[in-house]
């Protein structure tokens, strides 16, 4: 943690770092978001975790957004049907193409880079789509199966076991300070 909190104060004075060392991705805020937004794939019915995977960065929509939303039916419609979409195009093609779908039509791309840390959090979503990928396929997983299996390691990574091929990726080390732990 110490590694990430000088890396915080380095990005603070425009300095750009990596750190490198055995963190795991499925303990990352990245990991907690992708797990709010499948659990509204998952299930696109269920209105309090659709909000819950709208608010993430991942989506991007604000407070403000929700409640001009409550005011706007068209656009929680719009929305709503989103989710519908993706659920059934990962019933029916896959969860990596409703993914693909998914990060396009929400233009997260274009969201996390403009953040402070961004090429660090796409990295992180970007590898968290393939071991969910890798762990679907393995394990013959549809989308329950896939989104317990993303639940049951992030708890896991709570109480500290590593898996060294979760361990987070650099997202890029050209002229960067390198921090390791």
């Amino acid at each position: 943690d110490q590694a990430f909190q000088i890396q915080a104060a380095l990005r603070r004075v425009g300095v750009v770092s990596v750190v490198l060392g055995d963190k795991s991705v499925y303990a990352s805020e990245e990991a907690h978001e992708l797990e709010r937004v499948l659990a509204a794939v998952v299930e696109p019915t269920n209105q309090r975790s659709i909000r819950a995977a709208l608010t993430t960065d991942l989506l991007g929509v604000t407070a403000h957004d929700l409640i001009r939303m409550d005011e706007n039916e068209g656009e929680w419609e719009t929305w709503s049907n989103a989710f519908h979409t993706w659920s059934a195009l990962w019933a029916q093609s896959g969860f990596v193409q409703m993914m693909r779908v998914l990060l396009t039509r929400a233009r997260v791309h274009e969201r996390l880079i403009t953040l402070r840390d961004g090429e660090r959090r796409l990295t992180n979503v970007l590898q968290l789509i393939e071991l969910l990928h890798a762990a679907a396929s393995r394990g013959h997983l549809g989308p329950s199966g896939l989104f317990g299996f993303l639940a049951r390691e992030r708890r896991r990574e709570i109480i500290g076991m590593e898996a060294e091929a979760a361990q987070i990726r650099l997202e890029s080390d050209a002229d960067a300070v390198k921090i390791t732990t």
